[in-house]
């Protein structure tokens, strides 16, 4: 599983707690990656071209 978050983002830092227990639930068959934006929201959307 590929996880992408930023710390600047409320909705993601939440979720991290679910996902560090979904991880040692399934600790022999499931791999997780996080892909950190180090970025500000302000950026991405500008280059979403929101």
């Amino acid at each position: 599983m590929v996880n992408f978050w930023a710390a600047w983002c409320p909705a993601c830092v939440e979720k991290l707690p679910s996902l560090a227990r979904l991880s040692q639930s399934f600790e022999d068959d499931l791999r997780m990656c996080g892909v950190a934006y180090q970025r500000s929201a302000a950026h991405l959307r500008d280059f979403r071209g929101l």
